[in-house]
């Protein structure tokens, strides 16, 4: 395994580009976008409702409501997929990786 380990990273940290670090640094991109709007959408939805229906933190960071709706910062069923297949793949790893050094 630590040898297929090894050949992965050298074709993701080699000084040419390869088609393989395109499709990675696109992954992780959809990966970092998903997780933080996901998390956001957290924090608004844990910070408490006010009167008018708004989020607390929603209305402190943006007071005329210009972005409550938008894709841009609320998370949507693909990004919940994409969260939760991150997360199965890396407790999939992790187990692998304890299983194999025990």
């Amino acid at each position: 395994i630590e040898g297929l380990a090894d050949q992965v990273l050298d074709l993701l940290a080699s000084e040419e580009e390869t088609p393989l670090q395109g499709i990675f640094i696109e992954q992780l991109a959809k990966i970092i976008t998903s997780s933080s709007r996901t998390v956001w959408s957290d924090l608004r939805e844990r910070s408490g409702v006010l009167s008018n229906g708004r989020t607390v933190l929603g209305t402190l960071v943006d007071p005329l409501g210009i972005f409550r709706t938008s894709p841009v910062v609320r998370a949507n069923q693909l990004d919940e997929r994409t969260v939760e297949t991150t997360r199965n793949l890396i407790n999939l790893l992790t187990t692998t990786n304890s299983g194999s050094s025990a």
